[in-house]
């Protein structure tokens, strides 16, 4: 896992623990392989179905090697790109998601081949890179279901790269759009680290205590010791 630490040596495990919620595959259960597709994407459908990912991932590979423009080469891909990913291959992953922006610009699926580029840059440690696969996805997806996880990888990067400014107004625009979304504590936990580590003593405090107060599993503890660690470190 990768985190940030600060002078008192805090440590973040946001955004790995919360990754299978941003990584769900797309559910294909209505998919079904028109009658004359060939035998590996068939199966490669298959396997993805049942979440046997290596299955998939060989059998979507061959389908792609034999036709790679075929009339389903860009849903092989897609399916290809998340089944690496379930296999924690980010970098192969990021490849075939790089491959299916290309190749298919007009795919209803483009938004999230785009997304998921940043997220494998941020599961790389790659925090540049995947702020600015992040950036771009915000901006060409501006009603994509997945923004509320992009502002917060692209917060959580931004954090790793110590542009504490530009994380907080990642953060503060997250709670701006989804003011009651699924990542609001996570997001205001980060807030709090960020305001921290530039120096805002009484807004993370606040933040702090405001997580505290709420007793939200997973965080009310961590912000307890936040608060205890700048309530040591003003008497030192």
């Amino acid at each position: 896992m990768r985190y940030l630490l600060s002078r008192t040596a805090i440590r973040w495990p946001l955004a790995l623990v919360l990754l299978t919620t941003a990584t769900t595959p797309p559910d294909l259960s209505a998919q079904a392989a028109p009658a004359t597709t060939s035998d590996d994407y068939r199966l490669g459908v298959g396997h993805y179905k049942q979440k046997r990912w290596s299955l998939a991932a060989e059998h979507l590979k061959a389908f792609l090697k034999s036709r790679p423009r075929g009339p389903q080469a860009a849903s092989a891909r897609l399916l290809l790109g998340v089944s690496l990913t379930q296999l924690k291959k980010y970098t192969d992953a990021r490849t075939e998601f790089r491959t299916f922006v290309a190749n298919h610009p007009k795919d209803p699926n483009h938004s999230d081949a785009l997304f998921r580029i940043g997220e494998c840059g941020y599961l790389l440690g790659e925090w540049a890179n995947a702020s600015t696969s992040l950036q771009t996805y915000l901006k060409a997806a501006p009603k994509h279901k997945l923004r509320d996880w992009a502002q917060f990888y692209l917060g959580d990067a931004l954090l790793q790269q110590k542009k504490y400014a530009q994380a907080q107004t990642i953060y503060r625009g997250s709670l701006a759009e989804f003011p009651k979304g699924r990542l609001v504590n996570e997001v205001l936990f980060g807030l709090a680290v960020c305001c921290e580590q530039d120096d805002k003593g009484d807004e993370a405090r606040r933040l702090y205590g405001q997580l505290a107060d709420a007793k939200v599993s997973g965080h009310a503890d961590k912000a307890l010791s936040r608060l205890g660690s700048l309530e040591f470190d003003a008497k030192r």
